[in-house]
């Protein structure tokens, strides 16, 4: 309503109006007909995400909306891709759905009863046990308990964990994988990656953990780009374009500095960021 009354007071052939706005007002379907009220009279000119935290008390992320004269869209009023991301980018497919799955252990109310730092019961990795290309022992335990009428949570069977190729830190901006060797059961602050047909487990490990998919990442999901609580999500990586084979003998080299940065070998970091820069056509 404030919204809205603020595009009837602009006048329609030379007014201009600001707007400081929830950022979720932005894209949500929920907010579509407030959008149409607005550009019905207005056409949006310019969007800004100012961030979390910037004004004082107001802790969810904020946007800032320039209107000038003219009729717009209902539709979205913020870019999917940004300008510095070329179109080229996003000609790959994606990886098959059931490459990702989030089937980390969800302890429900029961978390103190399943979970310990130390004792009996079977390894458990929480995502801080991740760093890109490097994985650290299991830091809890997952104790085999019966629980209690009231108590509910959800394992997965083992065979979901110890499939999984590659695991990701769940709370974070950009993809955070390591190779999931050896394996252990892990929580729902980690997701996993099962690889997919034709592709060298390398290789996706490296493309998932340079700084062009984290760009691409950032530029395509909102969601990770909060401050106090970015998130990686299933559907955000079952959406990433990631080149093939079709890309030639690029591929083989970005598996081979994939393995190298692995192995802690100077540069191949670098060389691995050149690599996957070339695969994308940047």
């Amino acid at each position: 309503a404030f919204a809205e009354q603020c595009s009837r007071m602009t006048r329609a052939e030379t007014g201009r109006l600001g707007l400081l706005l929830p950022m979720q007002m932005a894209d949500l379907a929920g907010y579509a007909a407030t959008r149409s009220a607005v550009t019905s009279r207005l056409t949006l000119e310019h969007a800004a995400e100012l961030g979390e935290g910037v004004f004082p008390g107001v802790n969810e992320p904020t946007g800032m909306f320039i209107f000038a004269g003219g009729t717009g869209t209902d539709g979205s009023w913020i870019r999917c891709v940004d300008d510095s991301l070329p179109a080229h980018v996003h000609r790959f497919s994606s990886l098959p759905p059931e490459s990702f799955g989030d089937v980390g252990v969800h302890t429900g109310n029961a978390a103190s009863l399943l979970v310990a730092r130390e004792g009996a019961g079977r390894a458990l990795r929480v995502g801080r046990d991740i760093d890109p290309f490097a994985l650290a022992p299991p830091s809890h335990v997952l104790r085999d308990v019966d629980l209690p009428e009231g108590k509910y949570a959800r394992v997965a069977a083992e065979s979901r964990y110890s499939d999984a190729v590659i695991v990701l830190r769940q709370t974070a901006s950009r993809p955070i994988a390591a190779r999931h060797e050896p394996w252990a059961y892990f929580r729902n602050s980690v997701l996993a990656c099962y690889g997919a047909p034709g592709h060298d487990v390398d290789y996706l490990l490296g493309v998932l953990n340079s700084e062009v998919v984290a760009r691409i990442h950032r530029v395509k999901f909102r969601d990770a780009r909060q401050r106090t609580f970015p998130q990686l999500k299933i559907s955000h990586l079952r959406a990433l374009p990631i080149p093939g084979p079709e890309i030639g003998s690029v591929y083989a080299r970005i598996a081979n500095a994939a393995r190298a940065v692995q192995e802690g070998l100077p540069q191949a970091r670098a060389e691995l960021e050149v690599l996957v820069s070339q695969a994308y056509g940047l």
